[in-house]
């Protein structure tokens, strides 16, 4: 595989990110597929927790995006913002479909989801428009 490289450019010194409509923030939501299964051991490396079955540990780990961090997601936006102010932003959200899918979860997703659509200056859109935006845009050549 021949992948290009770029030469090294800290994020203060690159020329600033526009993206279409004067947007501050790129938004998009990608996929997470992987296999959790409940019923058997994961991946715990503890010797006293490696055999439970389901694990809760583990499970944990897995629930708490959904439990917990999609109230950050409103910071996390709030914040890239106000960083974005002389130059874009991309703020990905990755959902797990199993963790996610849940019914008791929809409401809280769906809440985040409107908080972000509803937010001034926000572009929803893909990752593959985002990398054709930016291509597009910049005159970032490889080294």
């Amino acid at each position: 595989m021949d992948n290009q490289l770029f030469d090294h450019s800290p994020i203060t010194e690159r020329d600033p990110i526009s993206w279409p409509g004067g947007a501050r923030i790129a938004f998009y939501v990608g996929l997470n597929v992987e296999l959790y299964q409940v019923d058997r051991p994961s991946t715990s490396i503890f010797p006293g927790t490696a055999g439970l079955a389901p694990d809760p540990l583990n499970y944990g780990w897995r629930d708490y995006g959904p439990r917990v961090g999609i109230w950050r997601l409103r910071h996390q936006l709030d914040q890239l913002y106000e960083d974005a102010a002389d130059s874009g932003r991309v703020m990905s959200l990755v959902l797990h479909p199993f963790v996610i899918n849940q019914p008791f979860r929809h409401k809280y997703l769906d809440q985040a989801l409107e908080h972000i659509a509803q937010h001034p200056g926000v572009w929803l859109t893909t990752s593959d428009e985002i990398a054709e935006h930016y291509a597009r845009t910049t005159a970032g050549t490889p080294a």
